[in-house]
């Protein structure tokens, strides 16, 4: 991981990064020295990175520094970071950082992350973070927020919130939730919940495609 991010940082002139290390062993550590690279790539428009599943335990430490990076690619149009399953702990003060920092690109115009099962730990907290942002984005057409099962609790708060969010996104095109509870029970969204969402999607005129998750 270190080599790799030590060619990247000599790489400035890259505009799209795609990497995918699901299945692997990368710790905050090695993903530490990947976000210093991301930090040097000030024309990026396109990130998209993948580490799931295996044994990847990205924590804290590192989710900040990705935040960090992140903060400083304001020309971003599309980001997808997904980082389900695994060892892998991304937590609403993770949410707070990531959402600030991608605050800063106002090009973006897909949005897809995943944080699903595994130990990611995402609440209505985390939720209404991303949904405080979306507003920033009036060109974001593609939204998917996959935050299921595992230690994940969403309840009615939390949709309600992000619903909220989407109201605010006029260009918003096609929409994915998945709030879904697995097999153990992390998803306590209810009718009220889907009232919100309900409200919020006639705001959103040239949505086309709509997918919630919540079983």
């Amino acid at each position: 991981m270190i080599s790799l991010s030590e060619a990247l940082a000599n790489c400035s002139s890259i505009v799209s990064l795609n990497l995918n290390l699901n299945w692997n062993q990368v710790k905050d550590y090695g993903f530490e020295s990947l976000a210093e690279a991301i930090l040097k790539l000030s024309s990026l428009a396109s990130l998209n990175l993948h580490f799931g599943y295996g044994s990847n335990e990205i924590t804290q430490r590192g989710f900040t520094k990705l935040s960090e990076a992140i903060s400083k690619c304001n020309m971003l149009s599309s980001a997808i970071l997904d980082f389900s399953e695994g060892k892998n702990k991304f937590t609403d003060a993770a949410m707070e950082n990531l959402a600030e920092a991608l605050a800063k690109s106002p090009s973006l115009v897909h949005l897809d992350l995943q944080f699903a099962s595994g130990k990611n730990e995402i609440t209505n907290t985390g939720v209404k973070s991303l949904s405080n942002v979306l507003s920033k984005w009036d060109s974001l057409s593609t939204l998917q927020c996959k935050f299921s099962s595992g230690n994940n609790f969403i309840r009615d708060e939390g949709m309600s919130n992000l619903s909220e969010g989407i109201s605010k996104c006029p260009a918003l095109e096609s929409l994915k939730i998945d709030f879904s509870n697995g097999f153990e029970g992390s998803s306590q969204v209810t009718d009220v919940g889907l009232s919100s969402l309900s409200e919020a999607i006639p705001k959103c005129s040239s949505l086309t495609s709509l997918v919630v998750i919540l079983s």
